[in-house]
């Protein structure tokens, strides 16, 4: 039920910590409910979170829980930027698979690993030379191959 409420904000991460505004609705401070919606026309590939701060006209603000959301082509190993400076990210192809990573630079050396959950991932490259490199991940059932540059 809805009382007192004067707006609803729907925010929007791609890293689950820093939050910006996706939309703002004003509540109708209806009874029993009101359905409010909030499209992301530009959501980040792979998880994206959100959350919704409830602010009342007294001016108390409340958040929700954090809601992941997967918003990427199942079954795909995703690594951006391409080219990369200083770090990339990486976006394991689905949720709660445990993998190994390899970062093998063009020597086929392995210059970079491990063991993650954590999707998406920020991996710091600043230590690496500049060339190609290919970012490997491997499951229990599947492997993945991403190749990648570093200007």
């Amino acid at each position: 039920e809805e009382k007192q409420v004067a707006f609803y904000e729907v925010e929007h991460s791609c890293t689950g910590s820093s939050f910006s505004i996706l939309g703002k609705i004003s509540s109708i401070n209806s009874f029993p409910e009101h359905v409010y919606s909030v499209v992301d026309t530009k959501p980040c590939p792979g998880w994206n979170y959100y959350l919704l701060k409830i602010t009342e006209a007294s001016g108390k603000v409340t958040y929700s829980a954090i809601i992941p959301a997967w918003m990427g082509p199942a079954g795909q190993l995703i690594v951006f930027p391409n080219p990369a400076q200083k770090e990339i990210k990486i976006i394991l192809p689905g949720p709660r698979s445990i993998y190994t990573l390899a970062i093998v630079n063009s020597a086929g050396q392995v210059v970079k690993q491990l063991t993650t959950t954590q999707t998406p991932l920020t991996i710091n490259i600043e230590s690496l030379s500049k060339g190609l490199y290919t970012v490997k991940a491997f499951s229990n059932q599947q492997a993945f191959i991403q190749r990648f540059s570093i200007q």
